[in-house]
Parts: structure tokens; C-alpha cells; sequence
């Protein structure tokens, strides 16, 4: 797919809206989305999966225009907002509650794609000067769905599709082959850490609370029966150093994970290259269309 193209973004989203889609859905303007253009290409989610997306609305607009842009919590919360309100999800027919199914690092995407829904008047893009030092040519990049970069998927064989984690088999800190299990974290997993660490940062050490976030989607089979992230950290202080070392390795290693970069073209000369994601116009911009210049009053 061409890097840089707005357009083929919808193309890419509108071609599963060919399949039957529920009358309902499409009177209310719900779109059933392409799993091709999320991580890995769908391709940890359950058999059967379907996510539709809408349109932002009014209500959402006027939530993401009130935010502080500068308050990393705010902006999640407008990004949680924005989720629950736009996002359907099920396996097989049956719903399935969004925060509880979505994969964290999917969240942006989702978020650009029903960006592509709502008739923005405006890109999300930004200047980039090429790296090849030959050419150094600036053009627009434009943060769009396909443009997204993921970290490299080492870990696809140790995939279980019965459970939907991972049973990553390694040779352990003890010299022993050792088996973990992996699974992204969901939104709502997500969004507890996030509270997890602001609330108990009087009360733990910062550093045991960082750890803590890191080793937690490796943690599964620790962490089964847990009631909530207190008794989640009480597994985490009873691991020996062997387990920690162990984890902090598969974390450092084979995570998936969002990058915060957009994979571009320079249309010059060629080169592809990894690129950080900047807005100019800042996070509002994903929601509510920036004017192109400062001429917009009559």
C-alpha cells in the first residue's frame, strides 16, 4: 500500500463493509472495520472478531475540546471516552465489552481509522525532512492507519489460539527451560495500571511501580484468581530474582508494542524510514479539524 495516501485508508476500511452488516448498524452509521489494519494484522485477535466503529458525534467532540493537552491522564481519559463511544466488539455475533477486548497498543489505531469516518476537513500530518543525506527533501507525512509502526513480532509461534495468549519457552536465569505466558494488555488492564501507579505512588517505591507496569502482560500465570492490582502486586513482591530477571528479559525483547512512529516514503528519492510522530496542532487535532492557516475568519 502506497505510504502517505489518505485515501487509501478508507479504501482500506470501506472494503469490509461489502460483507453483511447488520441494517441497524449501518443506519446508525456503524462501520465494520478491516483487522488487516491493526497490529500484526488482526491477527491475535479470536476467530470470529468483528469491531465496528462509528463516527465521532457532538458528544465527543466537545469532550476532546476540553481536555488539557498537556495532562497525559486527561488525554487518556479522552482517548477511553472516545473508545466506549465509538467502538463495538464481538466474537461471533456475541458482544464483547471494548475495554475488556481491544488490545492497548491498538487503541490509536482504532482511533485514526474512525478518524477516517468522520469527514475530518483536515490531515493529521506533519514536516519531515528525508534522512538520506543526498537528498534531504521535506514533504508532509501524514499519520494515517497503514502508516503505523509495531515493534517486530519474534514471538507468532508461541502462539495459542485456544487461550489467546502466548506460551513464550525460554532458557530461564536459573539455566532451566522455563515457560511464560504473554498476552497485550487490554485497554481496561491499561487504564487500571495507569490508576494503579497515580494512586499508589505515596505508598510504593516509583521504581517497583515502573517494573510493576512493565512485567505485568508476562505475569499471567501469576496472576491468575487476582481480585484486583493489590493482590497483583503482592504476586509481583513474591517472585524470586530469577522470575524478575527472566520477565524484564522477554519484556526488553519481545513485547508487541505500539511504536510512536509512522513509516514513510520520501517521494523523491525513495527511502523508507521510521519517523516520529509529531503534532503540530497538538492531540485535539485528532478530533476537532485544525484551520489550514490563520486566515479562516471572513
Amino acid at each position: 500500500m502506497e505510504k502517505n495516501n489518505y485515501n487509501n485508508a478508507l479504501d482500506e476500511v470501506s472494503k469490509e463493509n461489502s460483507k453483511d452488516v447488520l441494517k441497524s448498524d449501518l443506519i446508525n452509521g456503524w462501520h465494520l472495520l478491516n483487522l488487516s489494519l491493526l497490529s500484526y494484522n488482526g491477527k491475535y485477535y479470536p476467530k470470529g472478531t468483528e469491531i465496528k466503529v462509528k463516527p465521532f458525534s457532538t458528544k465527543e467532540v466537545i469532550h476532546f475540546t476540553s481536555i488539557n493537552e498537556n495532562n497525559p491522564l486527561e488525554v487518556d481519559r479522552a482517548f477511553q471516552y472516545i473508545l466506549k463511544s465509538c467502538v463495538k466488539c464481538y466474537v461471533n455475533g456475541n458482544p464483547i465489552p471494548t475495554d475488556k477486548f481491544l488490545f492497548n497498543l491498538d487503541r490509536f489505531a482504532v482511533i485514526l481509522l474512525i478518524r477516517v469516518y468522520s469527514d475530518m476537513r483536515t490531515d493529521l500530518s506533519f514536516e519531515h525532512k528525508c534522512s538520506n543525506k543526498k537528498c534531504k527533501t521535506e514533504q508532509k507525512v501524514k499519520v494515517i492507519p497503514q502508516n503505523l509502526v509495531f515493534s517486530e513480532d519474534l514471538i507468532s509461534k508461541y502462539f495459542d489460539e485456544t487461550s489467546g495468549m502466548f506460551e513464550i519457552k525460554m532458557m530461564s536465569s536459573e539455566g532451566m527451560e522455563k515457560t511464560y505466558i504473554y498476552s497485550p494488555v487490554t485497554l481496561k488492564e491499561n487504564s487500571e495500571l495507569f490508576d494503579f501507579m497515580i494512586n499508589e505512588r505515596e505508598n510504593i517505591d516509583e521504581t517497583e511501580l515502573k517494573v510493576l507496569v512493565k512485567l505485568f502482560p508476562f505475569m499471567r500465570q501469576f496472576i491468575g484468581g487476582c481480585k484486583d492490582l493489590g493482590e497483583v502486586y503482592d504476586r509481583f513482591k513474591g517472585l524470586s530474582k530469577y522470575e524478575i530477571a527472566d520477565l524484564a528479559l522477554l519484556e526488553e525483547k519481545v513485547s508487541l508494542e505500539a511504536k510512536q512512529s509512522v513509516s514513510t516514503v520520501c517521494n523523491k528519492c525513495g527511502h523508507v524510514e521510521d519517523v516520529q510522530m509529531r503534532f503540530p496542532d497538538g492531540f485535539k487535532a485528532i478530533v476537532v479539524s485544525k484551520a489550514e492557516n490563520d486566515g479562516f475568519l471572513l
